[in-house]
Parts: C-alpha cells; sequence; structure tokens
C-alpha cells in the first residue's frame, strides 16, 4: 500500500524512503509545531529549532534508510493532517512488535472516521511485515494516553518519572494491543 484514497478528502501515503520523505518534511515539521499547542504531548515543549530540527529529521532518514521505521501520512486535499510513525525491530527475538513511535492528528481533523482510518492503515502496514504485536508509551491521564485505553490498549508498565517539562515530573504508561484486537477496533 503505498497511496489509498480513505474517501473523496482524505487520502493515506506510507513514507518509506528519505526522497519520498523530503518532499513532505516542511508538511511534516507543520504539523509538529501545530501540535505542540497540546500540552507537549510529542515530547517538544516548544516549535523545532535549526539544531533540534536537523537532529529529529537526520534521526528519521537513519530510521527509513535502515527500513526500521515507515510513516503513515493521511492528507486532506494537499494538506498533511495527521501521521503516525512505525517502529520496527530487527531483532528476531523482537521482530513481532512494532511501536508506535509519534502520533498526531491536527486538532480540527480529530475524529473517529479519520482514527480508525489511520489504524486500519496500521493494521495493514504491520500484517505486511509479520506483526502481531503493537505497543506505544504515552504521558499518563494525557489525552492521547485516554484515546489508547478506548481503543483497547492495555498497560503493562509505568514509570513515574516518565517525562519532565521544566520542574515538573510526569508519569508515562507503556501499552500494548495484539493486532487481532486492533482489528476489531477498526472494523477488519
Amino acid at each position: 500500500m503505498n497511496t489509498t484514497d480513505i474517501n473523496k478528502s482524505y487520502k493515506l501515503k506510507i513514507i518509506d524512503n528519505c526522497i519520498l520523505f523530503d518532499k513532505y518534511i516542511q508538511d511534516y515539521i507543520k504539523l509538529i509545531n501545530s501540535s505542540i499547542e497540546d500540552n507537549f504531548i510529542l515530547g517538544f515543549t516548544k516549535p523545532l529549532d535549526n539544531d533540534i530540527y536537523n537532529l529529529y529529521i537526520d534521526n528519521i532518514k537513519q530510521e527509513l534508510k535502515s527500513k526500521s521505521l515507515e510513516l503513515i501520512f493521511v492528507f486532506k486535499n494537499i494538506s498533511l493532517v495527521a501521521t503516525v510513525s512505525l517502529r520496527y525491530f530487527k531483532n528476531t527475538s523482537k521482530a513481532h512488535i512494532c511501536e508506535i513511535h509519534k502520533g498526531i492528528i491536527k486538532k480540527e481533523e480529530r475524529s473517529l472516521a479519520v482514527l480508525k482510518e489511520l489504524f486500519r492503515a496500521i493494521v495493514s502496514q504491520t500484517e505486511h511485515h509479520g506483526i502481531s504485536k503493537i505497543v506505544l508509551d504515552v504521558r499518563e491521564n494525557s489525552k492521547a494516553h485516554k484515546m489508547w485505553k478506548y481503543i483497547g490498549f492495555s498497560e503493562y508498565g509505568k514509570l513515574l518519572d516518565y517525562s519532565r517539562i521544566g520542574d515538573e515530573s510526569y508519569a508515562g504508561c507503556f501499552m500494548e494491543i495484539g493486532l487481532n484486537k486492533l482489528k476489531k477496533f477498526t472494523g477488519r
């Protein structure tokens, strides 16, 4: 699956190489920066400056080159409105696991329909890679944490000092879901 129409307004695109990613870097950074206002849910407390931007983009490109990362982009007309990063493990003992690394849906585009389509793409990609377990970590009691629970993810661990913003420390939850359970959420 490289490009798929969700409906007349939305289109999904799998970003699995640097050439394709280069085409959308500015849109991706804009989407990240727009999400920073959402309680710093992605771990960034301010818009990406040049130093952080370069490190972050270089890291993504290295992971794309090594085939340990794929990005799913959702476009509305020509605007990037959602993305999720899927990180794959290369060691054989963890090859059945995929990590959802970053997920963003533009505030004005958040709906159950977009969420389900994004997860249908996740199901499709993880099936393609032979994945049976999906994991993630998230700040406890955030909107994202509540959303993951709603989808069916369950907690398997907690770290009390998971993230810090200034002097404030936040707990984080480690969550997992089996592919078959995720399929039920998407209606597949």
